[in-house]
């Protein structure tokens, strides 16, 4: 029987190879410069030790800090940081397979699925908190899965830490919540231990004392300014995006929309090789199987009705577990040819079809190479000197916080302006009053705007100025027509960051 401390050590080996061969591929494939939407803003935070929005990602913002101690333009530094957690996650998924009892051949499959597949691989040449988050969920799946076979509680409890420490990478990750509790309470079915691991999941999850803490110091970037407690709440619980959670249409077209965004990561060879391994691995280790469908099962549904345009982001975790599964899988189809093959050497046939499986990450990957290769990269520089040289000294743009203003606004209004020291003359005016601003509007002033917005361009006349839209002035409807900022009491979001211009109304 092999010595356990010799197979540790080589799935070690094994696990760290893996995840340097993808961490090279992704650095290949790195973004070289600053990416729109929230990869600009998390850079931001993590330069400026910033407020970033609801949710907010405070573990995320002190980890992109150190590596913009790299010697590299800070969003570089950020970039990085996701190819190194995405390779670190495809560790962890081999070394979960190993847990899992699978050979490594079959193990590698899983975890080089992972890797390959298209969205968290265009997720790790970027800024973005879903490659870490996936890193985290593999961690603690790893964790759990060794405490209950080494019969060593502590690293449960080591495990519910790290999973409340998370939390301030992404909150998906108490999606997995019910898959955590359930391997928590197999490890020794008590409830004092399930207690301990809650307690240790809570004292993890107080990573977000910093929010309120670093806001009321009034940082460069401190989106919705949660300093207050009433605000941190409303903040900590998602905010405005809590109105995300409706009707998102049909139970069944919903279904079949994230099947499809499965089937698109995957594709119906890895599919099937997941539903496989779920029963090879329910006839094997039951109670990990069970955990790992409540963790996809917690993901999915928590999701299922969220209404983002990006929402399939959120379900990277259940990919991670449908890739587990996939080794699954290829070690059921491994240990099938090894029994159909008797004649000839059952162990040389294992490792020929294992080989034969390892095909399908391979195609993974050459077929999403070029959509996921951002090393070509070069929008928004161009895009932030044409902003630079356009706008005239102490410009106002005006920004209603919609997806099309905040692709731009989030490079040029953080990144530039925050993280460059470009153009801090120029502020913005989140939520503008228009019906104010008709009246007291000034010809002389310079205003601009990010993009065409309906609600803007009904009421003034806009022309194109470099790559933003200046705005020449208020039709006549707009004096008194046009709709007021309305004042409320409940928490909001309005501050932005320090070059926001606070309407007087």
């Amino acid at each position: 029987m092999p010595d356990a401390r010799a197979t540790k050590k080589r799935d070690s080996l094994a696990a760290a190879a893996l995840g340097a061969g993808f961490f090279l591929l992704y650095g290949l494939t790195l973004c070289p410069t600053v990416f729109w939407y929230d990869s600009a803003e998390l850079v931001t935070a993590a330069v400026t030790l910033g407020i970033t929005h609801p949710p907010g990602y405070p573990l995320y913002t002190l980890l992109g800090h150190l590596f913009t101690w790299l010697p590299l333009e800070p969003a570089v530094a950020v970039n990085l940081m996701s190819a190194t957690f995405a390779a670190l996650a495809v560790g962890l998924v081999f070394l979960i397979g190993r847990q899992l009892d699978l050979d490594r051949g079959p193990a590698v499959v899983g975890a080089a699925t992972l890797g390959a597949s298209g969205l968290f691989w265009s997720n790790a040449v970027v800024a973005e908190v879903y490659c870490p988050a996936v890193a985290v969920a593999a961690l603690v799946v790893y964790l759990l899965l060794r405490a209950s076979r080494e019969e060593r509680f502590p690293l449960a409890v080591l495990a519910a830490f790290a999973a409340g420490l998370g939390l301030g990478i992404h909150l998906s990750v108490a999606t997995f919540g019910l898959g955590f509790a359930f391997l928590v309470w197999m490890n020794g079915k008590s409830i004092r231990r399930l207690m301990l691991a809650a307690g240790a999941a809570l004292g993890g999850s107080l990573i977000f004392v910093y929010v309120p803490l670093r806001a009321s110091q009034e940082p460069p970037l401190n989106i919705c300014d949660p300093s207050t407690p009433g605000q941190f709440a409303w903040y900590v619980t998602g905010g405005a995006y809590r109105g995300w959670f409706g009707d998102a249409g049909g139970f069944l077209e919903r279904s079949a929309a994230i099947l499809g965004f499965f089937h698109q990561q995957l594709t119906w060879i890895g599919i099937g090789l997941a539903i496989v391994g779920i029963a090879w691995l329910a006839g094997r280790r039951s109670n990990a199987c069970v955990a790992l469908l409540l963790m996809a099962a917690g993901n999915v549904v928590f999701f299922f009705n969220y209404q983002a345009h990006d929402v399939e982001v959120f379900l990277l975790p259940t990919t991670m577990v449908l890739c587990c599964f996939a080794g699954a899988g290829a070690q059921a189809l491994v240990d099938w040819i090894a029994k159909v093959v008797t004649r000839q050497s059952p162990t040389r046939a294992a490792g020929f079809a294992a080989a034969a499986l390892m095909l399908f990450p391979v195609h993974l990957a050459h077929s999403n190479y070029t959509t996921a290769d951002m090393s070509g990269f070069d929008e928004t520089e161009p895009f932030i000197r044409a902003a630079v040289d356009a706008l005239p000294d102490d410009t106002i743009i005006l920004n209603f916080a919609t997806p099309p203003e905040w692709r731009q606004y989030a490079v040029f209004g953080m990144y530039a302006q925050l993280v460059l020291g470009e153009r801090t003359d120029v502020k913005h005016l989140i939520g503008p009053d228009l019906r104010e601003l008709a009246r007291t509007f000034d010809r002389y002033t310079a205003i601009y705007a990010y993009a065409p917005i309906e609600m803007l361009t009904h009421f003034y006349e806009v022309k194109p100025d470099g790559p933003l839209l200046r705005v020449i002035g208020p039709k006549a409807i707009a004096a008194t027509q046009a709709p007021r900022k309305r004042k409320t009491k409940s928490p909001t979001c309005g501050t932005f960051t320090a070059l926001e211009v606070h309407d007087a109304r």
